[in-house]
């Protein structure tokens, strides 16, 4: 049986160094992917020469070539790796601030190739921060078997350490552009319906939190995180067929709280009925949440 092909898409804005330090770990793998897509999403600085600097130097043994796309989000500059690559069997989506361990691939390749059925697997992540190790290892063992519930009460596996059977991707219609926040969980949801996930034990998957992005916590974009993903989670169990995965009695206290808790973050920052707005989603979901119904009649 022939190995089966992955190949490797990783979005970049303005992070130069990180970026080269990403690509390295790629190319250290003991199971090179069939194709490398580095997506610029719109970099304002030397992001995209960093990158060209790295294919001439370090000549892959595996075909790799960037992108460049107008500023456009993390999730269109996936979509656009995706589409712009070739055949393939698995997608791997590599953050520009991540590193993989060497058998990353090789692990996640033989996981596949065991069973047709999988749509996804998952590995273990590890903090870092300024080079050294945080000690907060995040473990993907739960990711194991059906984990839609898991997804919908819980959070999500990282991207960055998670594989996907193309067909599977494809069928999803890949991420939601729309969303500038949660489109990993969103695309995970939908996955999570097509068939099984599987974790894959062994070394972890090193997320740079020096390198992350940085939302101010009193900024209005860090308050609708909380907004954006109750909306996306309500969208998927009401219209994508998420609520035939687990019980109205799981999800939707679940839900309710997810809108209150959106509510309290908007309070503070919106002029508008906003909060109020909210807060009655999270009472109309659940009638016993009594701090949604004080806060319903007492305003925002």
């Amino acid at each position: 049986m022939q190995p089966l092909q992955t190949i490797v898409v990783i979005p970049v804005f303005n992070r130069p160094q990180a970026i080269r330090d990403a690509l390295a770990s790629l190319l250290h793998q003991t199971f090179p992917p069939a194709e490398l897509l580095i997506v610029d999403d719109g970099s304002t600085d030397d992001s995209p020469a960093a990158v060209t600097r790295w294919l001439t130097e370090c000549s892959p043994c595996f075909a790799a070539r960037l992108i460049r796309q107008p500023n456009a989000g993390p999730a269109a500059a996936r979509n656009q790796g995706v589409d712009a690559a070739g055949k393939a069997d698995l997608v791997a989506f590599l953050d520009s601030d991540d590193l993989w361990p060497a058998d990353h691939l090789a692990r996640m390749q033989k996981i596949f190739a065991a069973d047709e059925t999988v749509v996804a697997a998952s590995c273990d992540m590890l903090d870092s921060r300024d080079g050294g190790l945080t000690g907060r290892l995040r473990r993907a063992d739960q990711f194991d078997g059906s984990i839609t519930t898991r997804l919908v009460l819980g959070d999500p596996p990282l991207l960055s350490a998670t594989v996907f059977r193309l067909t599977a991707f494809h069928q999803t219609g890949g991420f939601d552009e729309k969303l500038f926040f949660a489109e990993d969980l969103h695309l995970m949801l939908r996955l999570s319906l097509l068939g099984p996930w599987r974790y894959a034990a062994g070394n972890a998957v090193t997320r740079r939190l020096e390198c992350g992005e940085q939302v101010v916590p009193q900024s209005r974009r860090y308050r609708e995180r909380a907004a954006i993903r109750a909306r996306m989670l309500e969208r998927f169990l009401q219209e994508e067929g998420g609520s035939q995965a687990l019980p109205a009695d799981r999800w939707r206290p679940h839900l309710a709280h997810l809108w209150y808790q959106a509510g309290r973050k908007l309070r503070r920052a919106d002029k508008d009925l906003r909060p109020r707005d909210c807060y009655r989603r999270a009472l109309a979901l659940n009638p016993r949440h009594l701090r949604a119904r004080l806060a319903v009649f007492t305003g925002p």
